[in-house]
């Protein structure tokens, strides 16, 4: 494969050539009709010289050529794009091919009564950080800043300043997986603790008790707050 350096240098010598035909993208992950866990491998086909893969900025995904490893994403139906350049160096010709794939994020239904999904009753932003106490030390530095940096912009401040009063104080809360939440004054807090979850740390956010998400948490503090940014402005 040459340098995809050299391809860009070449464009304006080829004329391109865009192909009609989707090309198939291929899902290999725990899934039954939703993902069910990450991380989730989307793979499109090989042999071209440079993939552009596109998705939401509430996924958390790495790339590497035809391989797109999303390792993070919000509870919901989710699009994943890539277009496809092939370089006839000999014919000075460039071929585009897309494709693209949609599914959905979540939790196959569980039998008999439960917990209701996020969003719980209550007015306002309500949001709640589950982790696992004995891998915290294990976790990444990024994402261990989530709970714990308390400086101007952060998580922890963002969530002060923006979640609902209750029981005076700002209703958010960072707890350690299989605790007691019986006695906390928030109705809401305990609801959303009382949720299954597929995997830790986990992230539930509800508002106005109309709209919420709950999945994994973001890798970086930035694509958390990306998220609670589209519930709590």
């Amino acid at each position: 494969m040459r340098p995809f350096a050299t391809t860009l240098t070449l464009f304006c010598l080829i004329v391109p050539v865009r192909a009609q035909a989707p090309a198939p993208l291929v899902i290999d992950g725990n899934t039954v009709t939703v993902v069910q866990s990450f991380p989730l491998t989307v793979t499109a086909p090989k042999g071209s010289d440079a993939y552009f893969w596109s998705y939401p900025s509430s996924v958390t995904a790495s790339e590497v050529d035809n391989v797109l490893t999303v390792k993070a994403a919000p509870v919901g139906k989710l699009t994943i794009r890539v277009k496809m350049l092939v370089v006839d160096w000999k014919a000075q010709k460039l071929t585009w091919t897309q494709g693209a794939t949609t599914f959905q994020v979540g939790t196959a239904p569980n039998p008999g009564p439960g917990p209701g999904p996020a969003p719980v009753p209550g007015a306002g932003l309500h949001v709640l950080i589950v982790y696992d106490s004995a891998k915290q030390s294990s976790m990444p530095a990024a994402q261990l800043s989530i709970i714990s940096s308390t400086a101007p912009g952060s998580v922890r401040d963002y969530m002060t300043k923006k979640c609902a009063q209750v029981a005076g104080k700002a209703d958010w809360a960072i707890w350690p997986d299989g605790g007691d939440a019986s006695s906390y004054p928030s109705a809401p807090l305990k609801a959303m603790y009382g949720r299954p979850r597929q995997q830790l740390p986990w992230l539930v956010i509800s508002k106005d008790g109309s709209s919420g998400y709950e999945g994994p948490l973001p890798a970086d503090p930035a694509a958390t707050l990306a998220i609670l940014q589209k519930y709590g402005g």
